[in-house]
């Protein structure tokens, strides 16, 4: 079904996905398309494609658009999140409309809570922390800014 596909999708990210904030820097560098002409959106997914690496943008993109193949009404959205250390720091997620509601995803904070618990010597960590979170309940932590298009 729907929420197979899409959690094991999910899964498949925060679990081979290299993080690498410096992605960011050179979009559509790792894309065959025109920076020029292609929407960043599709340029980090390519990108995220391309390299087995990336950040919250390239996480979010490539899974907002695995949800929208699978059927679901979802939508990317970056903003700020709280940082350690306090202040805020750029990010980007998305949200998916279900049964009326929207849900918050976000694979790029599940692998980074992840890898840290591993770092850790914690042996089976939560992975699902943001995965299909009511929106609601998170307005504390994400702040919203800009609502993609594409």
């Amino acid at each position: 079904n729907g929420y197979k596909k899409a959690w094991a999708c999910y899964e498949y990210l925060v679990d081979n996905i290299t993080y690498n904030r410096g992605m960011d820097a050179n979009t559509g560098m790792y894309s065959t398309s025109d920076p020029a002409t292609t929407p960043k959106e599709v340029l980090w997914a390519t990108d995220l494609l391309n390299t087995g690496m990336g950040c919250c943008y390239h996480y979010s993109s490539v899974y907002v658009y695995i949800l929208r193949a699978i059927g679901y009404d979802a939508h990317l959205v970056s903003g700020n999140v709280p940082k350690y250390g306090g202040g805020v720091t750029p990010h980007c997620w998305l949200y998916v409309n279900l049964a009326g509601e929207q849900y918050i995803f976000d694979p790029d904070l599940d692998m980074n809570y992840y890898t840290r618990d591993k770092g850790n010597g914690i042996e089976n960590p939560a992975k699902d922390r943001f995965f299909c979170v009511r929106t609601d309940k998170m307005s504390y932590f994400y702040k919203p800014v800009t609502y993609h298009t594409n």
